[in-house]
Parts: structure tokens; sequence; C-alpha cells
């Protein structure tokens, strides 16, 4: 097949000029094709790639620059030149503006310029191939970014979709075992939704993470769920309790935990359960944990829980004043309680505290 870089056609309805034409291109190394007419010079330009026409103007058929403008429209990359021995102006411009010319040449030629100005023409189709090539490349990424786009849209509205119907599971989930916690001993009801608000008023003040939030307030709802292994009546009662009672009812952070470990989505959510008993200190329960190294959420989960606890009627002992409630906790900064998180909760606590009293639970706040 014609390499169409180094394939040139010669239209001129006189034999003599053509064997002129190609005695000039002889030592070139172009593949010279020839034709005596518009209809032989479509003819050749159907049969093979063809990068150069270059065309006699006055032709008995049709003139050069008419079959240069059907070329143009039928093979737009063929750079085209015309060959005439009139240099009318407006034959010029006619050229250049019908046929799209590059070059126009006149007779007689020098051979010399005549070369010089197809080289020229060859190097502009080589420049125009390249062009379109990188066009059609581009057009071609485009419509692979267009394609891939789409499908990114749809895996989001997929992925959209699939985690709406997740988090209504999770929710679903979460009001599930908060009910089992309510069902335990109905001294919980009402409790841990207070505890969640505070808690959230506290992760919004230190500008938690979303995802943070989340973790701590749904932690807040499910921090008591290890109360269902626990026996209701040993929570209730108002009996000095044994070191063994005491112990048994220490365990419910780990119940908890392990319930709510099962659960992927629970995970952090467990590990901030398993540790709102213990104290800043080190001296709380179930492992000792002390400082920073309690998870913030089970930091935050202790505060709202003892504020609550004593902002409570119990059948033991009525709620405590407000200003009683907080020198108790400012009393136990650095020893219960984190003092930093302390600090938080007394700035955020005089608004929300309406909304957070009263409420009965049995036993008390720490376990």
């Amino acid at each position: 097949m014609s390499d169409p870089f180094n394939t040139l056609l010669l239209v001129d309805d006189e034999p003599n000029i053509l064997s002129a034409l190609r005695r000039v291109f002889r030592k070139e190394g172009y593949e010279v094709v020839t034709a005596q007419s518009a209809a032989d010079g479509f003819a050749r330009l159907e049969e093979r790639p063809i990068g150069v026409v270059v065309s006699d103007h006055r032709m008995p058929e049709m003139t050069g620059v008419q079959f240069l403008k059907e070329v143009r429209r039928r093979w737009p990359q063929t750079v085209r030149a015309i060959l005439s021995g009139y240099a009318e102006p407006e034959s010029i411009v006619s050229a250049v503006n019908e046929a799209g010319i590059a070059k126009f040449l006149t007779k007689p030629w020098g051979d010399d310029d005549l070369r010089g100005t197809v080289k020229e023409c060859f190097a502009a189709y080589r420049l125009g191939a390249e062009s379109y090539r990188l066009s059609r490349d581009l057009a071609e990424r485009n419509n692979d970014l267009a394609t891939l786009n789409l499908r990114l849209e749809s895996a989001v509205r997929e992925l959209k979709e699939k985690q709406e119907e997740i988090e209504l599971a999770v929710t679903a989930m979460t009001e599930t075992l908060a009910s089992l916690q309510e069902t335990a001993d109905p001294f919980f009801r009402g409790h841990a939704e207070k505890v969640r608000d505070l808690s959230r008023a506290m992760a919004r003040a230190l500008d938690l993470p979303a995802e943070d939030r989340w973790t701590i307030e749904t932690a807040a709802l499910l921090m008591d769920l290890g109360s269902v292994g626990i026996d209701p009546a040993l929570r209730r009662s108002q009996r000095v309790l044994s070191e063994d009672d005491k112990a048994q009812i220490r365990r419910h952070p780990e119940i908890g935990a392990g319930v709510l470990s099962l659960i992927p989505r629970f995970a952090g959510v467990a590990r901030i359960v398993r540790h709102h008993h213990e104290h800043y200190d080190g001296s709380g329960y179930p492992e000792g944990t002390a400082g920073e190294a309690i998870p913030i959420g089970s930091r935050i989960l202790a505060l709202a829980d003892a504020y609550h606890a004593m902002a409570s009627d119990r059948p033991h002992r009525p709620r405590r004043p407000h200003d009683e409630i907080l020198k108790a906790l400012r009393d136990q900064r650095g020893r219960q309680f984190d003092p930093t998180l302390t600090d938080v909760l007394v700035s955020v606590v005089s608004p929300l505290t309406p909304a957070l009293s009263p409420c009965g639970r049995e036993g008390e706040s720490n376990g």
C-alpha cells in the first residue's frame, strides 16, 4: 500500500508536461502518480492514499480549482497545489478561497523552486496528519473519559443507595439494641437520649469530625447495653452491695462491648462503651486505663453520664442542684474526669440543662 507521506499526484492534460514534471522528481524519492484529467485524478485518489496533489489549472473537463475543490471535499487531509500559466490575482484568490490551495505555482517553473514547494507541501501534510491523529486520540480519550464519568456517576449512585440502606439498617439496629437495653431495666428509659444530647454538644464544641460524633452519640445510646446480662434485681437493689455484687455490675461495659464488637459498623462504638467507666487517674474499670489512653469518646460519655445521673431523681435520693453538680464534677478534675473535657462540659451544660433533666435511673452514676 502506498505511503501517503511519500506519494505525489501530478495532474495535467498535456502528456509532455507530465513527463517533464516526473523528471523533476525522479531523484527525490517520491512515489509519483500521474493523471491526464480530473476524472483520472479522482480515480488515482480512490486507489491509494496520496499526501500531495499538484494540478494544472486549465484543463478541458474542469479547471484545476474545480478539481482541487472536490479533492478538498473528499480528501480533506491531502495538501493541494495548483500549477498555472496565468497568474491573475483573481485566479489566486479563487484557488485559495474555494479549494484551500496551499501553494500557487506558475509556468514555466523553476525545478528547484518546484521541488522546494512540493517538499513544503509534504511537511504540511505530515503536520496535518499528526494534528489529525492527536485530535482523533483526544476525541477517543474524551469519549473514554465521558464513558468513565458515566460509570463513575452510576457507581456513586449505587454506592449512595447502598450507603443509605446501610445507614437505615444501622439506625434500626441501634434502636433495637437501645430498646432491648430499656426493656432490661426501665430506669434506663430516657437517660441514654439525655446523655447522647450532652455528648453531642461536647463533641461539637470540640469540633470533632462527623464520623467521630456519630460514633460517640451511638455509644451514648448503647453504653448500658451490657446491663442486659446483669441481674436487674441487683442493679435496683438499695442494700449495701458486696464486692461480688459490684464485680458483677462492673462487667456490663465488657458485656456490652462484646455484643457490639460482633457488628463491624459498631467497632468504634464498642471501644467507647468498653472504656466509658475508666477514670482519668487510672482507678476506673475494666482495665484501669488512664489519661488520654482512654478513648476521647469514653471520656466524654463518663462526664455526660455522671452529670445526668446527678441531675435525675432517684428512688434513694432527689436530683442535685445544678451548681452542686458542677462543683462535684470540678472536684474530680484530673481524678475521675479529664480536666479539659470537664471544662468543656461546664461551658455547654447551662443552655442544655432544661432539656437534660429530669430522668430517673436506679443505680450509681459510675457503676
